[in-house]
């Protein structure tokens, strides 16, 4: 998925069987935005993301695409600790 020069690799959970699937819709619900991941772009509620890239001209803004990229790490890491702390859904 893009959008404005970033990137995301997603994992499809029904790839996997109908109970991963089952599992990332019951886990949504206790979430925030009903979103899987840190951000609550709609297009991504629902798949667990994988990786996240941020795309720049060549020696343009590079700092500032690093801060972006270690921001969305952090918050994905929270939000997967997060998960870790809720119960488990039936």
């Amino acid at each position: 998925i893009s959008q404005d020069g970033h990137f995301t690799m997603y994992i499809e959970p029904s790839f996997f069987g109908d109970s991963d699937n089952t599992a990332v819709d019951a886990t949504r619900k206790l979430l925030p935005n009903a979103s899987f991941n840190h951000t609550d772009f709609a297009p991504l509620r629902r798949l667990p993301i994988a990786l996240s890239i941020e795309s720049k001209t060549t020696g343009h803004q590079l700092l500032e695409a690093e801060v972006q990229v270690g921001v969305w790490l952090a918050a994905q890491w929270r939000m997967l600790k997060s998960l870790l702390k809720m119960p488990t859904p039936e």
